[in-house]
C-alpha cells in the first residue's frame, strides 16, 4: 500500500500507480484505495486552487506551474487551469508541461521501488530485475517523449504558430489580427456591458497591445 501510494501521490498519480502496482505485488484492493484517493484530492482541488490562486493574485505562469505540480490527474489539471483563466490557454499550457513533465520521473521510481522491494520485504518473493526492467517498464513514456519532440517541431501546429514562444503566443495573433480604429471604439462602447472584471481586464489589455502594434507599426 505504502509503495502505490507514494508512487501515485508523489509522481504522476493514476499512470504512477498503476505502473508500480505489479513491481510491489500490490493487492487490488490497495490499488483502488489508492487511485480513489488520488482522483478525490483532485476533484477538490479543481475547485479549491482556482479561489486561492485569484486570491492571491497569481499570473498564468504561477499558477499553472503549482497547479501542475500540486494536482495528480491531467485532466483535473487542465480543469483548474481553465477555471482560472477561462478567456486564455496561457495557464493551461504551463500547468500541462509541469503535470506532464512529472511522468518522465515515473520509469526511475519503477526501477527504485523494484530494488526497495527485494531489499526490505523479508517476505517479497525473489524478483528477477531484468524481467521487471523489461517487463515492467512504463512502455507509455516514451510516447510522451515522442510527442513532446514532434510538438517542439511544429508537426501538430500552423506554421509559425509558437515562434518559439511557448508559454505566450499572443503577439503572433494579435500581429495577425490586428484591430482598426472603428473596431477599437466599438469595444470601447460596449465594455460597460462586461460584469466580470477578469474580461473587462482581458479587453483593456486587448485594446492596449492593438494600440501598442500600431504605433510601432
Amino acid at each position: 500500500m505504502g509503495g502505490v501510494l507514494s508512487a501515485g501521490m508523489g509522481v504522476c498519480g493514476v499512470s504512477a500507480t498503476v505502473a508500480a502496482s505489479p513491481v510491489v505485488q500490490a493487492k487490488s484492493t490497495e490499488i483502488a484505495y489508492t487511485i480513489g484517493t488520488i482522483l478525490l484530492w483532485g476533484v477538490f482541488m479543481m475547485f479549491l486552487f482556482p479561489a486561492i490562486g485569484r486570491l492571491l493574485d497569481m499570473g498564468p505562469v504561477e499558477f499553472g506551474a503549482w497547479a501542475g505540480t500540486g494536482i495528480l490527474n491531467s485532466a483535473q489539471v487542465a480543469g483548474a487551469a481553465l477555471a482560472f483563466q477561462p478567456d486564455g490557454i496561457e495557464t493551461l499550457k504551463v500547468a500541462e508541461v509541469f503535470n506532464i513533465t512529472r511522468v518522465l520521473i515515473l520509469p526511475i521510481i519503477v526501477l527504485w521501488l523494484a530494488f526497495w522491494y527485494v531489499k526490505r520485504e523479508a517476505t517479497a518473493e525473489k524478483v528477477n530485475i531484468r524481467k521487471v526492467i523489461i517487463g515492467k517498464f512504463p512502455v507509455f513514456v516514451f510516447g510522451f517523449i515522442l510527442l513532446f519532440a514532434l510538438s517542439t517541431t511544429g508537426v501538430f501546429a500552423p506554421a509559425e504558430h509558437y515562434k518559439g514562444e511557448y508559454f505566450d503566443n499572443e503577439a503572433y495573433f494579435l500581429s495577425e489580427t490586428l484591430l482598426q480604429d472603428s473596431e477599437i471604439a466599438v469595444l470601447r462602447a460596449e465594455a460597460d456591458k462586461l460584469r466580470r472584471a477578469e474580461r473587462t481586464a482581458a479587453l483593456a489589455r486587448l485594446i492596449e497591445n492593438s494600440k501598442d502594434h500600431v504605433d510601432r507599426g
